[in-house]
């Protein structure tokens, strides 16, 4: 502590190649009388002199990066948390969603896979996220400590924030005990299932049937988590900053492989969908569809079903119908 116009003066300069603070100069003189006050601050040490200015030196280049996506990537989402004592600030976590996966996701099914994966470097963590169905398409992520309640709770809360209001989503999980508590008081009217590997496919089949009362289109369980973790895998080590910017950098690529396919397609969808329209309109032939009003059809099989085209539902819950009319449709 030293007083205006004291001759006690420290010159420090920002390595920008390490990030570190180097210094160039220090002035240990006292002129203003501080050299004679050190037992009134007795609980103001050079360890903790050091330790404030070791926090701000660490937490700036992320601090620095968080910023300058906030301002440059409009649409995205950067949310950062400190922890403060005596010792300055230290890096909770943080929370994150670019702008392009925020609007993509509004086309896809809305399904999530959420998961957790351990990070290998000098600060280990975790790297929490949220990814689509189909393709591996990762919507949003958390930098945190660990998997705890505490930590889902919050990266659900942010969720939250980024879907589009009123969107009912179905979540798949690994049932982490933290991670089931956080998503039934953040979603509290989501439909939730879970992973279920190493079982024979008619078990996963009556399973999810008989317990998941939400849509599940088509998914009796999934890899898309696993694969995230497979497609991060290589980049755990990083430092924060630079993870996320792996991140964005990857996504980036990503979208810019798939636009160059997609620009190759002749057809309104993709693929993999007209091959699915097209076996389901081959397959449903046989049914005798009877019309209610515009939007509401009775379909005969060996019992009658009902199809509401405008609120996309069928009585039988399975999608199967929906995609049905669709075919015909598209066929059209």
């Amino acid at each position: 502590m030293a007083d205006l116009g004291c001759l006690w003066s420290v010159h420090a300069r920002l390595k920008n190649s390490s990030k570190a603070f180097v210094f160039k100069q220090f002035d240990d003189v006292h002129s203003c009388g501080s050299s004679f006050r050190i037992v009134k601050y007795a609980r103001i040490t050079s360890s903790m002199i050091g330790g404030l200015i070791s926090s701000e030196a660490h937490n700036k280049p992320l601090t620095s990066y968080v910023d300058a996506a906030n301002n440059v990537n409009l649409g995205s989402v950067f949310d950062m948390k400190f922890d403060i004592d005596s010792k300055g600030r230290h890096f909770k976590r943080l929370f994150f969603a670019f702008e392009a996966c925020i609007h993509g996701f509004k086309y896809c099914q809305p399904m999530l896979m959420l998961d957790g994966t351990f990070l290998k470097g000098r600060h280990k963590g975790c790297l929490l996220d949220a990814t689509a169905k189909y393709g591996l398409y990762p919507l949003c992520f958390a930098i945190v400590d660990s998997e705890s309640y505490d930590n889902w709770h919050w990266f659900l809360s942010k969720l939250l924030v980024i879907l589009t209001l009123g969107r009912d989503i179905a979540f798949v999980t690994n049932r982490h005990e933290g991670l089931l508590k956080a998503l039934a008081e953040v979603f509290l009217f989501s439909s939730h299932s879970f992973y279920l590997m190493h079982l024979k496919a008619n078990l996963k089949t009556y399973l999810c049937k008989a317990y998941f009362q939400g849509k599940r289109y088509g998914e009796m369980c999934t890899n898309a988590a696993e694969s995230f973790n497979s497609w991060i895998r290589d980049e755990c080590h990083l430092f924060s900053t630079s993870l996320v910017d792996v991140v964005r950098v990857k996504l980036m690529e990503q979208f810019s492989n798939r636009r160059e396919v997609v620009n190759k397609w002749n057809r309104i969808v993709c693929p993999f969908v007209d091959k699915k329209l097209e076996e389901t309109f081959n397959d449903t032939k046989a049914w005798i569809v009877k019309k209610c009003s515009d939007d509401i059809y009775e379909i005969q099989l060996d019992h009658s079903v009902m199809v509401d085209i405008g609120k996309r539902f069928c009585s039988c819950d399975c999608g199967k119908l929906i995609l049905f009319f669709a075919s015909m449709v598209f066929m059209l």
